[in-house]
């Protein structure tokens, strides 16, 4: 059973389950590739065009290697940070969950720091969209809802306007069903006082 289906309560209905854009990997697969290549061919271009394409001695090729080795380390240290960068956002995206249901937001997010929202509907203050330069390119953005207690950010969106309408639909929804039942609330009040 699933995140999703553990958090719905009895008779609940499910309306939108936000969508994880996985493109906003390509970024991060792009600096892995890149670096990777330059970390394994850097060092070899750099050797052959400090020797001057001469024949080196078996000494002076020996010290100029021991020169070229910080920069090798650095460049791996560099392609582990990148290939971290992506476990971390595929992991994100993997454990990312946003839905809306009739009544309220659940979701979580994180992976080591878990961040989770349960908002009623009737709590939420506003519902907007931020979108970063490479979310315009890749289009993905993020949705930030703020309650009467908090604020959270569930990043790495596809089609957040769609969810967006979808969950200010439902917020209309349920402020209608709040009016008509405080108008019965009130013809109820004045027929018993009669």
């Amino acid at each position: 059973m699933g995140y999703i289906e553990e958090n719905l309560q009895p008779k609940e209905k499910l309306i939108s389950v936000a969508k994880n854009a996985w493109w906003a990997l390509i970024i991060n697969v792009i600096a892995v590739i890149i670096s990777t290549v330059v970390a394994v061919i850097g060092p070899k271009l750099l050797f052959k065009l400090l020797s001057g394409g001469t024949p080196l001695t078996w000494y002076e090729e020996n010290e100029l290697m021991k020169t070229l080795l910080p920069l090798s380390y650095a460049l791996y240290v560099f392609v582990g940070v990148s290939a971290l960068m992506l476990l971390k956002k595929l992991f994100y995206l993997l454990l990312n969950k946003f839905c809306l249901t009739e009544t309220r937001l659940f979701g979580k997010k994180g992976f080591i720091k878990r961040e989770t929202i349960d908002a009623p509907l009737t709590k939420i203050d506003s519902v907007s969209i931020k979108t970063t330069f490479w979310g315009r390119i890749f289009n993905f953005s993020s949705i930030v809802v703020k309650t009467t207690s908090d604020q959270f950010v569930f990043p790495y969106i596809a089609g957040v306007q769609q969810f967006k309408n979808e969950v200010m639909q439902q917020l209309e929804k349920q402020k209608e069903n709040e009016r008509i039942a405080q108008a019965k609330a009130m013809a109820d009040a004045i027929k018993g006082a009669k």
